[in-house]
């Protein structure tokens, strides 16, 4: 079916600064009809700006008999009806022109990919196909409005307030860009700059970071494409190859036992000032400060930090914590021991960024740590920004070579816990993570847990040398008897007998085969 494109002024809509949007008309048939705006306007000609909202949607008016005919609302306006153009008067109106010459081809390339494809041209095809991107925006102002504005749920607020940083980060490299303007060559050049250091005018960002920011513009794209404001042909990620960012943690994520330990001790010297803490001079602080004395706010810091450690809260669920709403108690009896012992426990029924119930156990540490009489906040938290401030000299106090943030302790809490023996499902229980992805970030293996393993093998080799050792070498006809038995020492006897007891009955089978 032929198409035909014109380009029409609305003058019947003025926008508040008097201008009228562009608009492609597409005609098929007399019923066939369809029009897209571009959201590019025209203004009004200078002699006519004076006018009036309510005075340009009069036009035209009906003249008497014998009056001379008014201006038509094209006349008003820097258009040409006949040829659907600009004409001078504004400064932008030959690269207007030039814009709209190239939407023209685009739309009758449209057709004809739509026609060599076999495809219906229909007013509903081609405009999904014209619809690239939603030009009348910018790609912050898209993001905002779907993320902010109309507020996805299944967001957190922390998740699109990080989502929008990122888009306003690209924002400021190339103010006002548009969906449509980002290609794979522009992606190239953006991550560049991210690259560059500061001092030559980039971000100094990483490359975990810039995969980051990748991802999350690659995700704003994805969501133009699911609301049909963006085509899957346009889109530039399927050559660009964003990085992975779910890399292993260093030693320099998370705190050791023994520097752990070194907080307690920091924490435990802590005793207040004499005097009110505004009489206390520059001096008096500072003599503290060599002393290793922390001041009434870093020892604040310091006391929910350490709860974190202990039981993995995010930054937020901690400013969060309610004593009387969250942290509950209970009998619970030990399956082995048989031991019952008064429990508590963290219960939040929504965690505020998964939504998800969360129940971590406390250990005795951490309840130590909890004033129980308090009415309200567990902690007085501070704002991010002073918590890190304060972790950081903090660090440099107690002597650990590692930068201190709060999300620190909850890669501390996990990578603990997965030390000390804890099933990985367990710990994404624990951690409150709803995929099993997730918690691969917290299960590599400290050097300390390394050690620890390969201690189950050196203790493997020591008992089966024993094993030959106390037995084998001594074997007569008839195997062990207890005279031969005797020589061996009363530990290593204990130790021979708990090793066997350990054993299954092939294994006990097969060694006694051996040793006659």
């Amino acid at each position: 079916m032929k198409a035909t494109f014109h380009f029409v002024l609305r003058t019947d809509r003025p926008k508040p600064d008097g201008s009228a949007t562009i608009y492609l008309r597409l005609i098929m048939s007399s019923r066939n009809k369809a029009m897209y705006s571009l959201y590019r306007t025209v203004p009004l000609k200078p002699k006519y700006k004076h006018l009036s909202i309510a005075q340009i949607e009069t036009y035209p008016i009906k003249c008497q008999p014998g009056e001379i005919a008014k201006l038509t609302r094209d006349e008003l306006y820097c258009w040409d009806k006949t040829k659907g153009r600009a004409t001078k008067g504004f400064g932008s109106a030959d690269s207007l022109n030039e814009f709209l010459n190239a939407e023209l081809v685009r739309a009758q390339n449209i057709v004809y990919d739509l026609s060599k494809r076999r495809k219906p041209l229909t007013p509903e095809t081609f405009l999904r196909a014209f619809r690239k991107s939603n030009v009348d925006q910018s790609l912050y102002e898209y993001c905002h409005e779907h993320w902010v504005v109309n507020r996805d749920a299944s967001l957190s607020e922390e998740t699109i307030k990080s989502y929008m940083s990122i888009i306003g980060k690209l924002n400021e490299y190339r103010p006002g860009i548009r969906m449509e303007e980002i290609d794979f060559k522009f992606l190239n050049q953006y991550a560049n700059y991210m690259r560059k250091s500061i001092a030559q005018g980039g971000k100094g960002n990483g490359e975990r970071t810039i995969n980051n920011n990748m991802k999350i513009i690659r995700t704003a794209m994805m969501l133009a494409i699911k609301n049909d404001d963006f085509l899957m042909e346009h889109y530039p990620f399927r050559d660009y190859k964003v990085g992975e960012t779910e890399t292993e943690l260093t030693t320099r994520d998370f705190l050791e036992p023994e520097e752990i330990l070194q907080l307690e001790n920091l924490l435990s010297k802590y005793y207040a000032p004499s005097k009110p803490v505004f009489e206390v001079s520059k001096e008096e602080w500072k003599e503290r400060a060599t002393k290793g004395i922390l001041n009434p706010g870093e020892y604040k810091t310091l006391r929910y930090f350490l709860f974190a450690c202990y039981c993995g809260l995010r930054y937020k669920d901690m400013f969060l914590l309610n004593v009387q709403e969250h942290i509950k108690a209970k009998w619970v009896q030990n399956s082995l021991t048989k031991e019952r012992r008064y429990r508590y426990y963290i219960d939040v029924q929504a965690m505020h960024k998964t939504g998800r119930m969360l129940i971590v156990p406390l250990i005795d540490k951490a309840t130590a740590l909890l004033d129980l009489k308090v009415q309200g906040a567990a902690f007085p938290v501070m704002s991010n920004q002073k918590t890190n401030l304060h972790l950081k000299h903090i660090a440099k106090m107690a002597k650990i070579e590692k930068k201190l943030s709060f999300h620190v302790a909850r890669h501390t809490f996990a990578t603990t816990c997965f030390t000390y023996g804890i099933p990985a499902e367990v710990g994404q229980k624990l951690l409150g993570h709803k995929s099993e992805k997730f918690i691969k970030i917290y299960t590599h293996l400290t050097q300390n847990r390394l050690f620890h393993e390969m201690d189950k093998v050196d203790r493997g080799f020591n008992e089966h040398e024993m094993l030959m050792r106390v037995v084998h070498p001594r074997k007569q006809d008839g195997g062990v008897n207890s005279d031969q038995l005797v020589s061996v020492s009363n530990g290593e006897l204990r130790r021979l007998i708990d090793v066997l007891s350990k054993m299954d009955e092939d294994r006990i089978a097969a060694i006694a085969k051996v040793i006659g």
